[in-house]
C-alpha cells in the first residue's frame, strides 16, 4: 500500500504519460471509459427500477455502480473525472497545464461518444421492456430529475461527487494487489451514489438514455401516464442545466482534492543530499568527451542544485549509447523522464534537465545502469536556493563541487525561497 507522499510521486509519473498520450489512444480509451461508467448506471439502474422504497434503492445502485470504475482502473480507460488528478503533476511542474486541458478536453469528448453510445445500444435493443416498460419509465424519471436541478445545486453536488471519485481513484492506485484496488475504488464512490451527487460522466449515459427511450412512442406514453413531468427533459437542458454545471463542478472538486493532497504532502523542507555509490568522489575514467550537465531539482517553492560531471569513455558515440542502453527515447530535454534523464545526460552538454524530487533515485539508478561507459565525477546539491544562472552554461571546474556552493560560471541566488 503506498502512502499518500509515495502516491504522489506515482501519479506524476503516470500523469506525465497521460498528458502526453497521442489523442488518438486517448480518444479511444475514453471511449471505453465512457462505455464502462454507463454499464455501470444500466446494471444500477435495471437492479433498482421495480424498488419503491428510495434508500433501498440507493444502497442497491451504491453496491453496483462502482464497479464501473473498477472496471476503468483495470482496463486503463481514460476517465474525465479520475483524471482531474493531473493537477498534481501540473504543480510538480512535470506537466503543463496545457498538457492536462489537452488530456481533460479529449477525455471528456470520449467519454460522451461512449456513454451516449451505449444510450442509444440500450434504448434501442429493447431492454427497457423489462417489467412491461417499468425499467423505461425508470430511465426517463431518472433524466428528467437531473434535467430539474438548479445550476447552482448541481454544480455543489458535482464538486462533492469528484471529491470521492478522486479519493476512490486514489485509493484504487495506492493498492497493490487487485482485491485492494477493487475496494480502494468501490467505497468511496459507492458513497457518492447512495448520497445523490453528481457525476458529469455517469449523466451522460443517463440523460441521453431517457431523452432517447422519451422518443419511443410506447415509453413516452408509459412515462407520462406515471405522472414523469417529461417536460423538463430536453437536449437544451441536459447541456446547460446538467452537464454543463456538473462538469464545472467536478473540475472544481477534483482539482481542488488534487491541489489540497499536493499541498499537505508534497515535502517542503530542505533537500536531502542523495550520494552516489562512493560519493561525490568517483574517480575520472580514460580521456574522452566530456560533458558537464546542470539537473534542476525543484521541491514546491525550494529549488536545489545538482552539477554533474560525466565522462565518456574513449571512442564512444553518445547517441549510439542511448539507443543501445535506453532505447529510442525522444524526451529532451525541457520534462525529461525515466531513460530522458541518462539520454539528456549523454547528449545535452551544458544543457538543463529537469527533474522532479521523486525522479531523483531513478536518475541515479540510471547512472548507475551506464556505469559501464560514463564515469561521474561529482554530484553536489545544494540546498534551499534559487538558481538563476544561464541556462546551458558549462562548469569549468572538474571534480567534486561542495555543497552550498556553485559551480564556477553557474551563479546561484543564495536568497532563500520564502
Amino acid at each position: 500500500m503506498l502512502t499518500p507522499s509515495e502516491f504522489l510521486d506515482s501519479y506524476c509519473e503516470i500523469g506525465y504519460k497521460k498528458a502526453r498520450s497521442p489523442a488518438g489512444r486517448i480518444l479511444l480509451l475514453a471511449i471505453l471509459a465512457g462505455i464502462l461508467i454507463g454499464m455501470g448506471a444500466v446494471v444500477s439502474n435495471t437492479s433498482s427500477h421495480a424498488l419503491e422504497n428510495l434508500s433501498v434503492a440507493r444502497v442497491v445502485c451504491g453496491f453496483l455502480f462502482p464497479f464501473g470504475l473498477v472496471m476503468v482502473l483495470f482496463t486503463g480507460a481514460e476517465l474525465f473525472t479520475g483524471n482531474c488528478l493531473i493537477t498534481i503533476p501540473v504543480l510538480e511542474r512535470r506537466v503543463a497545464w496545457t498538457g492536462m486541458l489537452r488530456n481533460l478536453c479529449w477525455v471528456y469528448i470520449g467519454n460522451l461518444i461512449g456513454a451516449v453510445l451505449l444510450a442509444a445500444v440500450i434504448v434501442y435493443s429493447g431492454q427497457l421492456n423489462l417489467s412491461d416498460g417499468a425499467l423505461a419509465v425508470c430511465t426517463i424519471r431518472t433524466a428528467a430529475a437531473k434535467c430539474s436541478l438548479s445550476f447552482g445545486r448541481a454544480v455543489v453536488l458535482g464538486i462533492l461527487c469528484n471529491v470521492l471519485v478522486c479519493i476512490g481513484v486514489m485509493c484504487g492506485l495506492c493498492a497493490k494487489s487487485a482485491a485492494g484496488r477493487t475496494l480502494g475504488a468501490f467505497l468511496p464512490v459507492c458513497f457518492f451514489v447512495i448520497c445523490g451527487f453528481e457525476h458529469c460522466v455517469a449523466n451522460m449515459y443517463y440523460i441521453p438514455a431517457g431523452l432517447l427511450a422519451l422518443e419511443v412512442p410506447h415509453y413516452a406514453e408509459l412515462a407520462r401516464e406515471a405522472g414523469v413531468a417529461v417536460e423538463s427533459l430536453t437536449w437544451s437542458r441536459f447541456f446547460l442545466q446538467n452537464l454543463l454545471p456538473v462538469t464545472v463542478g467536478n473540475l472544481m472538486g477534483g482539482c481542488g482534492f488534487a491541489a489540497l493532497i499536493w499541498s499537505v504532502y508534497h515535502p517542503r523542507g530542505p533537500l536531502e543530499r542523495r550520494p552516489l555509490a562512493g560519493d561525490a568522489g568517483v574517480a575520472a575514467g580514460p580521456p574522452g568527451h566530456t560533458l558537464d550537465v546542470d539537473i534542476t531539482l525543484f521541491r514546491h517553492r525550494h529549488h536545489g542544485r545538482v552539477a554533474v560531471e560525466a565522462r565518456h569513455r574513449a571512442g564512444l558515440d553518445g547517441r549510439a549509447l542511448v539507443h543501445q542502453h535506453l532505447g529510442d527515447d525522444p524526451l529532451l530535454p525541457q520534462e525529461v523522464h525515466d531513460e530522458g534523464i541518462a539520454a539528456g545526460l549523454l547528449l545535452m552538454a551544458g544543457g538543463d534537465v529537469h527533474v522532479p524530487l521523486g525522479g531523483v533515485p531513478r536518475l541515479h539508478e540510471l547512472l548507475h545502469r551506464l556505469e559501464d561507459v560514463v564515469q561521474i565525477t561529482a554530484v553536489v546539491q545544494v540546498d534551499r536556493h534559487r538558481h538563476t544562472g544561464v541556462s546551458g552554461q558549462r562548469a569549468q571546474q572538474r571534480g567534486p563541487v561542495l555543497q552550498g556552493q556553485s559551480p564556477p560560471g553557474i551563479p546561484v541566488d543564495h536568497q532563500q525561497d520564502g
